[in-house]
């Protein structure tokens, strides 16, 4: 059974081999058929053929921008209700406890006396 495993995953790297390699030579045979002898030239040819960046922003843009405005409207309220149910969670309370602890066991800079009573004074309206 082995051996059969075996063999079959040699014919199958040949096979794929053999077909990329054939894939290869027709390219080479195609880009030889254009007239394209370097790289430069193949350049060139891409170029000719792709669409340029305006042509893709004034015709994908428009089509994908309601799209991101319906994702970003419709993910806002999901992130907001998600943070409220973390604060909310006993995890998310001893946390909030935790870091509060430890930043009033240290001394302060002004600032970070400053930060922390706007932070308490906002909680105090939000709770009201």
């Amino acid at each position: 059974m082995k051996a059969m495993a075996r063999r079959t995953g040699y014919r199958a790297l040949a096979a794929g081999t053999g077909l990329a390699a054939l894939m290869g030579v027709g390219a080479v045979m195609m880009t030889r058929a254009y007239g394209i002898t370097t790289i430069a030239q193949f350049g060139d040819e891409a170029r000719r053929w792709l669409p340029t960046t305006e042509q893709l922003s004034s015709t994908v843009v428009p089509k994908i921008e309601p799209l991101q405005r319906t994702l970003s409207r419709s993910l806002q309220p999901a992130r907001d209700s998600a943070g409220e149910r973390f604060q909310q969670s006993q995890v998310g309370s001893y946390l909030q406890k935790k870091a509060l602890a430890s930043s009033e066991l240290k001394e302060l800079q002004p600032w970070e006396r400053e930060l922390f009573a706007k932070l308490r004074a906002l909680e105090e309206a939000e709770a009201k």
